[in-house]
């Protein structure tokens, strides 16, 4: 499998070519997501065109998330003694999900209760810090040779029991808000653990089998969708089981083609986004809450409007992500 290495990695970090281009292509089908999310005119999104491409990107999140479980996945048989400074890394991002969405004007309205429940929303970094702190617990306690097996069987049964629990979950009320947040979206909350972090959780068990192949990914993703469809009831929700492994097929069939593609063709810009996910998250939502925030047209955009937003915010972002990887690459040498 072909490997690139990134400027600013330590050297005993190496990159798996194809994961950067999955990563980078939902980082950028991420961005296109949220510009339309915010400028696109209401009008448009009864079109039928639009339904496929709410389709689609209905597909980022899980991928986004199934991607952090994979690479976790992949140091399943690292040693104990990086649990510490895996778990910082993990609070730090979860601290820039927080940083996110900061309450600024709840707070200066004095508007406290609001504050707390705006501050304390789990987005997807949230979601995925937490699932990955759970991986990397699991695997702390199963890391002695000959208990991977075991610890990869409590990792499918966590998967089992976040999908199966969503609905339960989606019920409860009451507690510390911020807890609650993490149970599900009553507060706001758009990716709370139930059943998000199932998709990490899955990524990780695909990640801890690294090496079996492309064909190992597509049969993966049609055994997924057989099945969801025998878990239908007949009813089909966000919540549900069925609802859950539809999603987690494509993204595995998405998996097995991001593979096959990184044999022949790796283009940087692509893989630049993969390598600097994070920072190319962040900013976009800080330059696309800019320009709406500085009259720019939320929800007033026709297709081609919202395309050159598209293009002005997907250019920001890597002009931002770029400098920071150079200012980086600086600080380190």
């Amino acid at each position: 499998m072909s490997t690139v290495a990134p400027a600013a990695a330590p050297p005993e970090r190496v990159r798996v070519a194809w994961l950067d281009w999955f990563r980078g292509a939902a980082v950028l089908a991420m961005i296109e997501t949220h510009v339309a999310n915010t400028f696109l005119a209401p009008g448009l999104r009864e079109a039928a065109w639009f339904g496929w491409v709410n389709w689609f990107n209905g597909l980022i999140a899980p991928a986004f998330l199934f991607i952090a479980g994979y690479a976790q996945g992949m140091s399943w048989l690292g040693k104990r003694g990086a649990f510490g400074r895996k778990a910082k890394r993990l609070l730090g991002v979860a601290a820039v999900g927080y940083a996110l969405h900061f309450p600024w004007g709840e707070i200066a309205h004095g508007n406290w209760a609001e504050a707390v429940r705006v501050g304390s929303q789990v987005d997807v970094l949230q979601c995925l810090a937490a699932a990955l702190l759970g991986v990397l617990v699991v695997a702390w306690i199963f890391a002695e040779k000959g208990r991977h097996a075991v610890g990869r069987a409590v990792l499918a049964g966590l998967s089992v029991g976040t999908i199966l629990l969503a609905p339960f979950s989606a019920n409860w009320s009451g507690g510390p808000v911020p807890v609650a947040a993490f149970l599900n979206g009553r507060t706001g909350s758009l990716f709370p653990l139930f059943p998000w972090a199932a998709f990490v959780f899955c990524g990780a068990l695909a990640g801890a089998a690294e090496g079996r192949g492309t064909g190992w990914l597509l049969v993966s993703a049609a055994g997924v969708r057989v099945v969801a469809w025998l878990a239908s009831d007949g009813t089909f929700f966000a919540l549900s089981p069925s609802f859950f492994g539809e999603r987690l097929a494509w993204v595995l069939a998405l998996a097995a083609l991001c593979q096959w593609l990184a044999r022949g063709w790796t283009p940087r810009p692509v893989l630049f986004a993969g390598r600097e996910s994070l920072v190319m998250y962040a900013a976009h939502l800080l330059i696309i809450e800019a320009v709406a925030q500085t009259g720019g047209p939320r929800g007033g955009c026709g297709v081609a409007g919202a395309a050159l937003l598209f293009g002005a915010v997907l250019t920001a972002t890597f002009a931002v992500a770029f400098a920071w990887a150079k200012w980086r690459a600086r600080r380190a040498g």
